[in-house]
């Protein structure tokens, strides 16, 4: 038996949504956006703790954003097959083992209903929660109290084991109980005679018998372990044995992990043969760090006997999870819905393909509230760069960065699609052959930008003169002309309300082509100091111009033997002249050509390199049509508030 789906209408967050369940699920979204309400809604019915006062709620319960006098809970079961269920319930369970059980209020009568059978129309009125002694539902809360409930737990686990004892370990046992409580009366009596112990005791029995005369016929002692077993095992504490030496257990990750341990334990020994076990966790990923939240979901997964719900944040428990297995919750005009409904299998059958692809996804994309889709690493270097520069907090508003990794747009789309996810694209703007060895061309990321636009965004027609334009951006020769660069311009522009924006060719040129490029010229310059002479590498002196491996190997040996004390003395090693000399002392300055080649040579390490040295200069783009998709990821965030 297993929670098959929920319905919730007017409840907190929830106007009219629908959530399917699976065997395993994960409920994930923001803050406030409602995964404790839909828990909640679970509990409601099936929880033993929610007492019938709670069910009936307050006026601060029902769906907030428009006037609603009605809430309604209905949780669907399938795979009803237990025999101690069908005992309870069987009348209103279907043939095919479906049961429906329903929860409603009303604002005004301030009354609850529950109402349970075998199809949504032939529900009928029950009286009292009797079904919760066949099944239910087991709730661990985020905000836990680790430390009394492993104190509590504690006599729990210890009476356990002991009822489970062979006879030979009961008779064992009797032994060592024996021998310990007769250890404890010697080392009672050992401890109360240490000199300072037994002073200080004294002092306070002589100012009791000066309070009362009634005090004189007793003594305060000190008791360190009390004189029977039993006393003992209430005063013994959970600590960590290293090397044969005791820690107190003291962090809170390894708290959290002897908190669940012990509830899991505690309810796998425990439950009833005759009951179904639902298991609900909030968070259980607080205080851990990532690979033991990845290992907590695995475990709790394969540990616990039945269904089991939890809440997170955490990306690294959620990649542990089926995509099929994911409810994300997401708000749509102040309401709270489940992406698909909640479990899936559309996600699942999206993301199949993506292979490596998954985990990004998984990890990035669930929780954002809009991804930045750009080709490669030098882009994502660069945008992370730019927002910080341009003062766009990109963790603050949940935007992602994710690269495709090459041209492959269309299946990050689709998935975000279907997460329901905002998206805005930035690509290079290629032009390629039209067939290899052709003397055609074409517009390949303007074509590549209209694919995207018909398949994903198309909201309009193409005028005639769009339709004209496309016709010009292929088959046409080289040099470009104007018409055709026009034609180009005017698709660009088209394609940006969309949220799809092109590069001027790439990203090097785009950069070259900007304010940035006296940097850029900065950056490539060769130059170098005297001390930066006397340390440079074979490597690092090839970049000069005009300089090969020999004549750097020589200014290396020059090196080896005794510093550089001016640049002039350069010119006394064989090969080395005048022009040389210059261009190590004084640089050269690249054109834009020139350092759009070295910076495609490279890609990602040079922007890494540069971005390291020149991001305080970045800011300088902010009003720049480089910095425009970041923007607009900005304002559709804007816009969600």
């Amino acid at each position: 038996m297993k929670i098959a789906e929920v319905t919730i209408k007017g409840f907190r967050n929830f106007k009219d949504a629908k959530f399917n369940f699976n065997n395993h699920t994960a409920i994930m979204g923001f803050n406030d956006i409602g995964k404790t309400n839909l828990i909640y809604a679970l509990r409601l019915l099936l929880d033993k703790n929610i007492s019938e006062a709670d069910m009936e709620l307050n006026d601060s319960d029902f769906f907030v954003h428009e006037e609603t006098s009605e809430i309604e809970i209905v949780i669907k079961f399938d795979e009803v097959v237990e025999d101690f269920v069908l005992s309870k319930v069987g009348s209103s369970v279907s043939d095919d083992g479906i049961i429906f059980l329903k929860y409603t209020f009303l604002k005004y009568d301030r009354d609850f209903k529950l109402l349970m059978g075998s199809s949504i129309d032939l529900l009928e009125e029950i009286q009292g929660r009797f079904y919760l002694k066949a099944f239910n539902l087991k709730y661990v809360g985020s905000s836990r109290n680790l430390s009394s409930f492993i104190k509590k737990e504690k006599k729990h686990l210890l009476e356990k084991a002991k009822e489970i004892r062979e006879e030979a370990d009961i008779l064992s046992d009797s032994r060592i109980i024996q021998n310990v409580e007769g250890s404890l009366s010697t080392l009672n009596n050992q401890v109360r005679d240490i000199s300072y112990v037994k002073n200080s005791t004294t002092q306070i029995n002589t100012e009791l018998n000066k309070l009362s005369y009634k005090n004189e016929n007793q003594e305060l002692v000190f008791d360190m372990a009390g004189d029977n077993i039993d006393t003992l095992l209430q005063k013994v504490d959970l600590s960590v044995l290293i090397n044969d030496k005791l820690l107190a257990v003291g962090g809170d990750g390894k708290l959290n992990q002897i908190f669940l341990a012990l509830w899991t334990s505690k309810y796998n020994n425990d439950t009833d043969l005759n009951e179904v076990s639902f298991y609900c966790i909030e968070e259980p990923e607080a205080h851990l760090h990532p690979h033991q939240q990845r290992k907590l979901s695995e475990y709790l997964a394969d540990t616990l006997d039945n269904q089991v719900i939890i809440t997170t944040h955490s990306p690294q428990i959620i990649s542990e999870f089926r995509p099929n297995s994911i409810i994300k919750l997401f708000e749509k005009e102040g309401a709270t819905y489940g992406v698909n409904n909640g479990c899936s299998s559309n996600i699942e059958d999206e993301l199949f393909n993506f292979a490596h692809r998954l985990d990004i996804i998984s990890t990035e994309a669930f929780y954002s509230n809009v991804v930045f889709l750009v080709e490669g690493q030098s882009e994502i270097l660069f945008y992370k760069a730019l927002a910080k520069a341009i003062d766009i907090d990109l963790d603050r508003l949940n935007i992602s960065i994710l690269m495709v990794d090459g041209i492959g747009f269309k299946p990050y789309i689709r998935v975000l699609n279907l997460l329901q996810i905002p998206w805005v694209m930035r690509t290079d703007n290629d032009i390629f052959e039209t067939a290899k060895n052709s003397t055609l061309f074409r517009y390949a990321g303007i074509t590549r930008s209209l694919g995207i636009y018909e398949k994903f965004k198309q909201k309009v027609e193409y005028s005639e003169d769009i339709k004209n334009d496309i016709k010009n951006i292929s088959g046409f020769t080289k040099p470009i002309a104007g018409a055709i660069k026009e034609s180009a311009s005017n698709l660009i522009r088209f394609v940006e309300p969309f949220d799809i924006f092109l590069s001027q060719n790439d990203l090097e040129q785009d950069l070259v082509n900007s304010p940035l490029f006296p940097k850029l010229q900065e950056f490539f310059n060769p130059k170098m100091t005297l001390e930066e002479l006397n340390v440079a590498t074979s490597e690092q002196l090839i970049e000069v111009p005009n300089i090969g491996e020999d004549k750097a190997k020589s200014i290396v040996d020059f090196q080896n033997t005794k510093p550089f004390e001016s640049f002039e003395e350069l010119c006394t090693i064989d090969g080395i002249g005048n022009a040389i000399k210059e261009s190590i002392e004084h640089g050269k300055e690249y054109n834009q050509e020139e350092i759009i080649e070295k910076m495609q040579q490279k890609k990602g390490s040079l922007i890494f390199e540069f971005l390291y040295k020149y991001q305080d200069y970045l800011s300088i783009l902010d009003t720049e049509q480089i910095s425009q998709p970041l923007r607009r990821c900005k304002e559709i965030i804007e816009a969600q508030i």
